[in-house]
């Protein structure tokens, strides 16, 4: 049966707990890394997809592209927002998903900017949702929309979390910077200092 909707909360760890061949995923993971050839000296940008997290959204991705149209939505690491090295894997989900919604609900408390975290980790958290809609089959360079209640208490994140009402009314439609595709509301930058 077709799969549509995928939800979830995939490990995340850089440590593989099977032996099972991965072959499949590792040559979709592919499509989450930058060409060869932009790859310059001995650039570790890619390291961070040796994460299971992202093993896992790129399965939950191929599931419902095939099917043609559904929902994936799994709570993530927050770095897949900003860091560099997951720049291709944005830019792979906004040209596969005709929407793309980020709930950032937990800071990263390495960088002790830790605050109200509603998991009991390190590493910040966000809730990723990718929607394709029904008869939608070239890239779409979708809409990417952002809400960020990292910074808020643990009684307003959970009234947030609990409305009645369609919180997705909530989120900030973003223009997502092309050279790096940053999914960050407000991410303004020098575009003249970029280019040197």
């Amino acid at each position: 049966p077709p799969i549509t909707i995928v939800i979830g909360n995939p490990p995340s760890s850089d440590t593989v707990a099977s032996d099972a061949p991965r072959t499949i995923i590792e040559a979709m993971m592919d499509d989450y890394r930058p060409e060869k050839s932009s790859i310059r000296g001995r650039q570790n940008i890619q390291q961070g997809l040796s994460n299971e997290a992202y093993r896992f959204l790129r399965w939950s991705t191929e599931k419902v592209l095939k099917t043609g149209a559904g929902i994936v939505s799994l709570i993530m690491p927050g770095s897949i927002a900003t860091s560099v090295s997951f720049s291709k894997v944005r830019q792979w989900l906004d040209e596969s998903f005709d929407a793309v919604y980020v709930l950032i609900f937990d800071q990263d408390g390495r960088a002790d900017q830790r605050g109200n975290s509603l998991f009991d980790v390190l590493q910040g958290r966000l809730v990723l949702m990718c929607v394709k809609l029904d008869g939608s089959t070239e890239k779409v360079n979708g809409q990417i929309h952002i809400e960020d209640i990292a910074g808020r208490s643990m009684l307003e994140k959970h009234e947030f979390l609990t409305k009645s009402e369609n919180i997705l009314s909530t989120f900030t439609r973003t223009t997502v910077r092309t050279q790096d595709h940053r999914w960050a509301q407000g991410a303004e930058f020098d575009e003249i200092l970029w280019g040197k």
